[in-house]
């Protein structure tokens, strides 16, 4: 079906503050009150309609890159990249924490909700064999060559996306070869 759209909240200057992609009434109603306040209907505009839900994705992945995101260096208060693959782009940090941490208090959880909680804590423990491997690949040291020919080894994704200011995901996509280059360092 195409009728997913690609939406821009603007400032009252015109200046674009987030891009959000959906269908029906989603660009009136924001559901994530902590992401972007949902500004007079004078300032939402449809960047792009009559889209499948792939179409809008991948649109909404574009116009983000096209401003950025304030923590990249842009003009844009999304947390996320856009796309099919959002969740993983929203960062952990303590404002965020505590926003969700607010939210949630107060909250009282029904009796159905706890026992699905419950079962889904339930089951088979991990291997610690496995658990021990997953913690060995995070903490993999990556060596880059930098822009001016240097090779660069950092310990971790983590130290390397904290030393090349980007998120650790970019350095995953670089591991994976989706991208070929982070701020000029290649794979060495």
């Amino acid at each position: 079906m195409k009728d997913y759209y690609v939406y821009c909240y603007l400032t009252e200057n015109r200046t674009p503050y987030y891009v959000g992609m959906g269908r029906g009434n989603r660009a009136y109603r924001h559901c994530n009150s902590y992401d972007a306040p949902v500004p007079e209907r004078n300032l939402i505009i449809i960047l792009e309609d009559g889209l499948t839900q792939a179409s809008a994705w991948l649109r909404e992945e574009i116009f983000i890159a096209i401003w950025g995101r304030k923590c990249d260096g842009g003009i844009l208060d999304n947390k996320a990249r856009g796309g099919a693959g959002w969740g993983g782009g929203s960062p952990a940090t303590p404002e965020r924490k505590r926003k969700i941490s607010k939210a949630n208090r107060g909250r009282k959880l029904t009796a159905k909700q706890k026992a699905f909680i419950s079962k889904l804590h339930k089951g088979v423990p991990e291997d610690p064999e496995v658990v021990k491997q997953r913690a060995l690949s995070c903490c993999r040291s990556i060596t880059l060559l930098s822009p001016e020919g240097d090779t660069v080894t950092f310990e971790s994704s983590k130290a390397c996306a904290k030393e090349l200011s980007v998120d650790q995901s970019t350095i995953s996509h670089l591991k994976r070869g989706k991208i070929k280059s982070v701020k000029g360092y290649k794979l060495a």
